[in-house]
């Protein structure tokens, strides 16, 4: 059984991977569908569109518009967010690259 360990994450490494999927998807957009929020967490909901141009996820570029949901949530303290969990529908992008196939996608 695997077990999971919680890594601690850099400015810099966040920065690279974002960076790297800002690469190859060069018109990512964000349409913000619901914001709300309690105490000091505040979530956001998503629909995150754009095509892939470079490499993402070590899946070569394929031209493809991609499409997918996503839900962050952030932890704010001191008027910053100190904290952010944040969930990508990954099933969506292996689809919409032709990587994968969900057995529930028409």
């Amino acid at each position: 059984m695997k077990t999971w360990q919680r890594v601690a994450l850099t400015a810099a490494t966040v920065a690279g991977v974002l960076a790297g999927i800002v690469a190859a998807i060069p018109d990512l957009h964000a349409d913000v569908q619901d914001i709300f929020g309690h105490g000091d967490e505040v979530v956001v909901r998503l629909v995150v569109t754009g095509t892939q141009e470079g490499p993402l996820l070590g899946i070569p570029a394929t031209g493809r518009h991609l499409q997918w949901d996503a839900i962050d949530l952030y932890r704010l303290r001191g008027g910053k967010i100190s904290q952010e969990w944040a969930s990508e529908d990954l099933t969506a992008i292996l689809n919409d690259t032709g990587t994968y196939k969900a057995p529930w996608i028409p």
